[in-house]
């Protein structure tokens, strides 16, 4: 069994990966959140990638942040993205909401679940559109990058490797440390689901660093 300490260090490597793969698709998570995350980790992410290793992953989380800024249609459908995921919540909310006035027999309960539920489809497909045109213009973005996509796809793989090494070193399993990826063109990983309408990313876990030819 591992540790606090070694808990927290494999789900910040599940975390690192799962950022990096993001960065490939445009679901960027705060370069500054990323930073301290591999500053928590900084001794095993240079073990896996070396500290110009980071240096250079760095450079490309920056590019890629910065990319929608550059386009500006890329940059209203990250606008549109953001404000949609507020209504999506809003509309979960409201349609939870509406089912508790079914409970009390509030005669204008089945008004509010219509509103919640049209809401909800709406939002559901506006974000669905705003995140196929987002991914359209990454992919078109780091396939004029070839470099910087190889630096997030091996960067990926490495820290991969290490969870995998990490896991048996510490005594845990694979399956306590998921990952929730958009990619799954990575070594090292078994797919357990594949996106669906209700799940966007796939599901994976990493094997054993034997089988990958170790950390």
């Amino acid at each position: 069994m591992p540790t606090k300490e070694q808990k927290r260090e494999l789900d910040g490597l599940a975390t690192i990966i799962e950022a990096i793969d993001g960065y490939r698709v445009g679901r960027n998570m705060d370069p500054r959140r990323f930073s301290e995350k591999l500053d928590e980790l900084d001794q095993l992410v240079r073990r896996a990638i070396g500290r110009v290793g980071r240096q250079r992953l760095e450079k490309v989380v920056d590019f890629v942040v910065n990319l929608p800024a550059r386009d500006p249609s890329a940059a209203r459908w990250s606008a549109v993205f953001m404000v949609v995921r507020f209504l999506l919540r809003v509309a979960m909310v409201l349609f939870m909401l509406s089912l508790g006035l079914w409970v009390y027999g509030v005669t204008w309960a089945p008004h509010v679940t219509a509103v919640a539920t049209a809401l909800v489809y709406v939002v559901f497909v506006v974000r669905w559109y705003s995140l196929v045109k987002l991914e359209e213009f990454y992919e078109r973005a780091m396939r004029d990058q070839p470099g910087k996509e190889k630096v997030l796809k091996r960067s990926a793989n490495s820290l991969i490797r290490l969870l995998a090494a990490k896991i048996e070193e510490y005594g845990s399993k694979p399956s306590k440390h998921k990952l929730h990826l958009f990619k799954a063109d990575y070594d090292g990983i078994r797919i357990l689901k594949r996106p669906s309408l209700l799940r966007e990313t796939y599901l994976a876990e990493v094997v054993s660093s034997e089988a990958v030819g170790g950390a």
